[in-house]
C-alpha cells in the first residue's frame, strides 16, 4: 500500500480519494510527500524536512482586504504585496510548508460558502492566490479547516 500524506489542498485529498476509490494508481510526488522506508518524508527521490509556518490571516489578504484583524495594513501596502512578502521571508528563513487557517479570521469574517448552494468567489480567489504564490516559491501548503 501507497502511503502519502497530502500537503497541497482539500480538492487534491478528493481527488486522489476519488481517483482510488475507482481503482486508479495514484503516484503524486510533487504534490504529495511520501514516507520512504527510512520513514522519512520524500518528495519524488529526495528526502523532504518540512520546515512549517503557520499563516491564519493570508486569504484576506489575499483578496485584497484593506485591513487585517484588529490592525490595519502598513502604509503604502496592499494585501497582496504583504502576501508576497511573507512568502519571501519565508523562503529567506528555509521555510518550506506553509499551514493555512483556510476560514477567515477578521474582515467580516466572510465564509467561503454564505449559504447551501452559494460561494464566496472572491475568498476562493484569496485562497488560490495565497496558493500560486507558495507555488511559486516552491513552498508547500496544507489547508486546515476548522
Amino acid at each position: 500500500m501507497h502511503t502519502s500524506i497530502c500537503i497541497i489542498g482539500p480538492l487534491l485529498v478528493a481527488a486522489t480519494l476519488l481517483a482510488s476509490s475507482q481503482g486508479a494508481p495514484v503516484n503524486d510526488t510533487e504534490h504529495f510527500a511520501t514516507v520512504g522506508p527510512d520513514n522519512n518524508f520524500r518528495l519524488g527521490c529526495q528526502t523532504f524536512w518540512p520546515a512549517i509556518f503557520n499563516q491564519w490571516e493570508i486569504l484576506e489578504l489575499g483578496t485584497g482586504a484593506p485591513a487585517i484583524y484588529g490592525s490595519s495594513l502598513p502604509a503604502n501596502t496592499t494585501g497582496p504585496q504583504l502576501v508576497r512578502g511573507y512568502l519571501d521571508t519565508a523562503v529567506t528563513n528555509n521555510l518550506n510548508v506553509m499551514r493555512i487557517w483556510a476560514q477567515t479570521v477578521g474582515f467580516n469574517r466572510a465564509p467561503f460558502q454564505t449559504s447551501p448552494g452559494v460561494y464566496n468567489e472572491n475568498i476562493f480567489r484569496g485562497l488560490d492566490y495565497a496558493l500560486d504564490q507558495a507555488r511559486q516559491r516552491n513552498i508547500k501548503a496544507g489547508c486546515i479547516h476548522a
